[in-house]
C-alpha cells in the first residue's frame, strides 16, 4: 500500500498540472502538423507531373499530427476545467511541499509521455486509411475506388513491401494495402 501513500501528497488541484502536460504535448504535435520542415518547403516549390507522392504522404502525416495534437490540447483543457470545478466545489488548503510539486510535475510528464506513446501507435493505421482515401481522388473529384498507381507510389514512398515482378497494381493493392478493388493506373 506504499503506492497509495503517494496520494496523501496529491490534491485535486494537481489535475491542473496534468492538464498543462497534455497541453504541452498537444501543442508540440499541432505545431509539427503546421510548421513545415525546410525539406518540405523545397518539395512544395518543385513541379511534378500529376502528383507528388512525397508531399501527399507528408500532408497526411501532418493531418494526423494535427488531429492528435488538437485532441491532446482539448484533453488538457478538460483536465484544467475539471481542476477548476473541483477547486470551486471543494476548496481546501493543501500544504505546499517539494514532494507535492515533484509528483505534480511527474503527472505532467506522464501526460506528455502518454501522448508521445499514442502518436506512433496510431500513425500507421491512420496514415494507411487517409492515403487510401486520398488515392480515390483525381481532378474531377472522388472516385468509387482508389487508383492503383497512387497506392503503388505511396507504398514506395513509405518503404512498404515493393511490387513483385510482373505483379499487377490490383494484386499489389490487395497484398500491401488490403484494398480489393482499384482503378488500374492513374487518372487521365
Amino acid at each position: 500500500m506504499k503506492f497509495l501513500a503517494v496520494f496523501d501528497y496529491l490534491s485535486y488541484e494537481d489535475i491542473f498540472v496534468v492538464g498543462i502536460g497534455f497541453d504541452i504535448a498537444g501543442a508540440f504535435l499541432l505545431a509539427k502538423g503546421l510548421l513545415l520542415p525546410s525539406r518540405q518547403i523545397m518539395n512544395l516549390s518543385a513541379t511534378y507531373f500529376g502528383f507528388n507522392p512525397s508531399e501527399v504522404v507528408a500532408r497526411v502525416e501532418d493531418k494526423i499530427s494535427t488531429y492528435i495534437g488538437v485532441s491532446a490540447l482539448v484533453t488538457g483543457f478538460l483536465f484544467q476545467l475539471l481542476g477548476y470545478v473541483l477547486d470551486l466545489a471543494f476548496r481546501t488548503v493543501s500544504p505546499a511541499s517539494p514532494t507535492r510539486a515533484l509528483l505534480a510535475a511527474f503527472g505532467a510528464a506522464v501526460a506528455i509521455g502518454l501522448v508521445r506513446l499514442i502518436y506512433p501507435l496510431v500513425l500507421p493505421t491512420w496514415r494507411r486509411r487517409l492515403l487510401i482515401d486520398v488515392a480515390h481522388y483525381d481532378q474531377s473529384g472522388k472516385q468509387a475506388h482508389p487508383y492503383g498507381a497512387y497506392l503503388l507510389a505511396f507504398g514506395g514512398k513509405l518503404h512498404m513491401q515493393p511490387a513483385l515482378p510482373n505483379e499487377s497494381q490490383e494484386a499489389y493493392s490487395k497484398r500491401v494495402w488490403r484494398v480489393t478493388t482499384i482503378i488500374e493506373g492513374g487518372p487521365g
